[in-house]
């Protein structure tokens, strides 16, 4: 099987990174906040797309990304999750 035949059904979504500049870096599923945005934007995507939360590496970032069949969904999502971080630990 060669790549076009590998890729031929793959479904591009879009998607939507949001850099928030933290000033600490606790466990984000224990800040109750991004908890509860992270739990609404998942029951409302429910198997229609996805979100990725987590610290850079290499800066006072978090970094959330959401990619979803509809680029309304994607937008509002991450910008929720993203407030939630910064309302709760953002710098």
């Amino acid at each position: 099987m060669n790549l076009d035949e590998s890729v031929s059904g793959l479904e591009r979504y879009p998607q939507r990174l949001v850099n928030v500049r933290v000033r600490s870096r606790p466990p984000l599923e224990e800040i109750p906040e991004v908890k509860r945005a992270l739990e609404s934007a998942q029951r409302e995507l429910s198997g229609r797309g996805r979100i990725l939360l987590r610290y850079s590496g290499t800066e006072l970032l978090a970094r959330v990304m959401v990619e979803a069949a509809d680029q309304e969904l994607v937008d509002r999502h991450a910008e929720l999750v993203a407030e939630a971080v910064r309302s709760a630990i953002g710098a």
